[in-house]
């Protein structure tokens, strides 16, 4: 078959500010008055952050050699349309940074010590680091940044070391990072090797129109009716430098392991399978936009488990299950090879933010793929590799390999590998599915989609289809909350008191308490203190957002590293949302627009 393979990228990125304490609350405001808001995967500040240090500019820089795009690009342009592999959009600079060799050290007032290094690629669009010794005993962090503060990772430890003994980073859009590592006064001599520094020449911007025109949002109405489905799709890179798109699957495994499924011609194999980088919840804020992604919630790491070239499908258990905050879903599955009467696409165009695509005709059988003629509303573009498409039940029935549909003549053929070809692949553990999401061996080829937590062999009928957006996600651990008193000093009534906000705080000593409401506010808004009540510690925005994704969004921002825990209670439905924070942690801000199933 004459596949094209849909192999591009154009990710773009949303800015954490570093802020001190006293101003942040009212930077929160301004913040959380927009729906596109930016969320860190930063749980720490940086200890140059927190701690008086030399300044940045007498820190050790090191530049990289001219990179040039003009003939990358060139070089871009002559690969064949039809094509197998990845799409680039970083190159490579082989170097060789260590903790001896390289950057600056210092010792701070604490006795602890801090190493910093500038790296510097000019013309960069991002950059993104492959360290190939990453040895970090206990008490020992490491960060990178932009030197402006305003994109900051980390802090990754030893439990990020993945099985090759490395780390690879997430992309920041920057031509100059900062690398920091803290150690502590107690903590053993760590190691480090950075030798890989990736050069992106692909233009990223949260504001550009990226993907084609004919794309739907998924935070759009077209949407409802495929969350969960929407909820499983992310995006990867691979060594740094290319991309394609998957899905987390299922399995009947009681562990629930993190198993993400895309196409055999991405690139993975046993040897760079642990550079993978998987971004979640890529998506436009806004319906319609195209654009304006936030690439925060990122994960790194995984280990080859199966491939078949001939259905083309790829499946990989990532080193660590999503965090919570992510709020992802195992997508169910299909592997029965009943010919699907229409299916639902959801993508990352280009790698761009993810879509969502409808053909309502019964599908081609071609023996190893599903043939779909022409998407009815969306298509695919270069980057949507690997991405499932699911039947009218909600269930993956086929991984896209490739094809001709694009914005530009949308009416071309796509190509999906298909799922029960995948089940038994070439007859082997390392090349079918079947062993991986069925290790008991109880034969049944479909399975519903989970959530994290969730009963990993449940009912295959799956229940939720595409004419219902019910899902029961918003009940986290814990129970749903008694209504409360809305004249309690305690607790913050919202939305003409439909929605009940109440704070539970825990200090390192062990002091407890709940937070009390500021009086001052609005319906849709409210500020809590914990200790004092001059000194203002969290903000809690609960918005309509029912015109743009059929949900209620729950914001909140925080100035504390104070073990807490935020409770939300919808009073109509009885569904409650928990957010909490680490003791220790400075609090991350809060952006959840998929918390509350509760329109109108």
């Amino acid at each position: 078959m004459k596949h094209a393979p849909r192999l591009a990228i154009h990710p773009t990125f949303r800015f954490y500010k570093a802020l001190a304490k006293k101003s942040m609350i009212l930077v929160a405001v301004a913040m959380l008055a927009h729906a596109s808001i930016a969320r860190a995967r930063m749980t720490r500040l940086p200890e140059s952050f927190r701690q008086p240090v030399a300044a940045l500019s007498s820190v050790a820089q090191v530049e990289m050699p001219w990179v040039d795009v003009a003939s990358l690009k060139a070089q871009d342009a002559r690969r064949p349309a039809i094509r197998g592999g990845l799409f680039r959009f970083a190159t490579p600079i082989e170097v060789s940074y260590t903790l001896t060799d390289s950057g600056s050290w210092e010792v701070l007032a604490d006795g602890s010590r801090l190493w910093r290094l500038r790296i510097v690629s000019p013309g960069a669009l991002s950059l993104n680091l492959g360290i190939l010794d990453f040895d970090l005993p206990a008490e020992t962090s490491l960060w990178i940044y932009s030197p402006d503060g305003e994109h900051i990772e980390g802090p990754y430890t030893t439990e990020h070391r993945n099985a090759a003994g490395q780390f690879w980073t997430p992309m920041i859009a920057t031509d100059e990072l900062v690398v920091e590592v803290h150690v502590a006064v107690s903590a053993a001599e760590p190691k480090i090797e950075i030798g890989r520094v990736n050069h992106g020449y692909r233009f990223f911007g949260a504001d550009a129109l990226k993907q084609g025109t004919c794309q739907n949002d998924v935070v759009c109405s077209e949407g409802n009716g495929w969350r969960d489905q929407i909820r499983s799709v992310g995006w990867y890179s691979v060594e740094g430098i290319g991309a394609c798109t998957g899905s987390l699957i299922n399995s009947r495994d009681a562990r629930q392991p993190a198993y993400f499924l895309s196409a055999e011609h991405c690139e993975i194999t046993r040897a760079n399978a642990s550079t993978m980088v998987v971004y979640w919840n890529y998506e436009s804020p806004t319906c319609g936009r195209l654009s304006g992604g936030n690439v925060s919630d990122n994960q790194s790491g995984a280990t080859l488990r199966a491939a078949y070239r001939p259905s083309d499908f790829v499946l990989v258990e990532l080193d660590r299950k999503p965090d919570p905050s992510f709020r992802v879903h195992y997508a169910g599955w299909d592997a029965t090879g009943q010919t699907p009467n229409r299916v639902v696409g959801v993508h990352h165009p280009n790698l761009d933010e993810k879509s969502i695509s409808f053909e309502n005709d019964r599908l081609f059988d071609d023996g190893t793929h599903w043939e779909l003629a022409a998407w009815d509303d969306g298509t695919t573009e270069p980057g949507s590799s690997g991405s499932c498409i699911f039947n009218s039940a909600g269930l993956c029935v086929g991984t896209l390999t490739g094809g001709y549909s694009e914005c530009g003549g949308p009416a071309g053929p796509d190509f999906y590998g298909k799922m029960s070809v995948h089940w038994t692949g070439g007859g082997a553990r390392n090349n079918r599915l079947r062993d991986w999401l069925d290790p008991t061996g109880t034969g049944q080829r479909t399975l519903a989609g989970s959530d994290p937590g969730g009963d990993p062999g449940g009912d295959d009928d799956d229940d939720d289809d595409d004419d219902d957006d019910d899902d029961d996600d918003d009940d986290d651990d814990g129970g749903p909350v008694e209504p409360g008193d809305c004249a309690s000093p305690n607790i913050l009534c919202l939305q003409n008191g439909r929605f009940q906000v109440s704070v539970d705080w825990t200090t390192a000593d062990g002091e407890s308490g709940q937070a009390t409401e500021v009086p001052a506010g609005s319906d849709d808004s409210g500020l809590f203190w914990f200790f004092t009540p001059e000194n203002w510690e969290m903000l809690v925005k609960v918005l309509d957002g029912c015109a743009i994704n059929q949900r209620k969004w729950v914001f909140s921002a925080a100035t504390t590293d104070t073990a807490y825990t935020l409770k939300v209670l919808d009073t109509a439905t009885g569904r409650t949302q928990r957010y909490s924070n680490p003791q220790g942690t400075a609090a991350a801000a809060i952006t959840d627009t998929d918390a509350f199933a509760s329109c109108p």
